[in-house]
């Protein structure tokens, strides 16, 4: 029992415990909303751009990650590569696109 205590204890201060699911809820948006946005984003240049691309891949890179340790793809033909890519939406892109053009 003090084992068990102990393991608890360690895991609650190193933090080992699930970590939360990184994906952004996704938000309708209607037609004419998703291409003014997609406008914007592909009007950015430069270090905009840039940060743009980098929110994206970082954002597909923690989603993979949280898959692979969360283990929810494994009967998905892609695993967690097929998540990572799908996990990109227009409201993704919209808080891509506010951060960046700050």
């Amino acid at each position: 029992m003090r084992i068990l205590f102990a393991f608890a204890l360690v895991t609650l201060v190193v933090g080992c415990g699930p970590k939360p699911d990184p994906r952004i809820a996704y938000q309708p948006y209607s037609d004419a909303q998703k291409a003014k946005l997609l406008a914007q984003v592909n009007a950015l240049q430069g270090a905009k751009k840039q940060c743009v691309n980098n929110y994206l891949s970082e954002y597909q890179q923690k989603v993979k990650a949280h898959c692979q340790d969360a283990g929810y793809a494994q009967n998905i033909r892609g695993k967690c590569q097929h998540i990572a890519k799908h996990a990109l939406h227009t409201e993704v892109l919209q808080m891509a696109y506010n951060q960046c053009n700050q």
